[in-house]
């Protein structure tokens, strides 16, 4: 179903729910190693891990993981790195065409 994330107060752990009413779940606190890093499927998480994806397999393999938590953002840093990441022509032309089906829902 449709998930709704609100945003806690401060101190309040992060809840989230059901479009449809269902009652809050926690959710677990943001990891890393400091409270200000965000956490991996947070939007600018998830932008950081693109950015530091050092390839067109790597940068796919974050939207493959993460995709619905992807926001138009995240979609759009996504396909700037995957055209600015190091690849042949070749190379290019047999990654677009064997992940093709990921691509195209990366479109939508």
């Amino acid at each position: 179903g449709a998930w709704r994330r609100e945003m806690p107060a401060q101190g309040e752990p992060r809840r989230e729910m059901l479009a449809q009413g269902a009652p809050p779940r926690e959710m677990p606190a943001q990891g890393g190693s400091s409270p200000s890093s965000p956490m991996p499927s947070s939007p600018l998480g998830l932008t950081s891990l693109l950015t530091k994806a050092d390839s067109l397999s790597a940068i796919l393999d974050v939207y493959k993981r993460h995709r619905y938590s992807f926001n138009g953002i995240n979609v759009a840093t996504a396909w700037s790195r995957l055209g600015k990441a190091r690849a042949t022509g070749r190379e290019r032309l047999d990654f677009f065409r064997t992940e093709e089906h990921t691509l195209l829902q990366l479109l939508q």
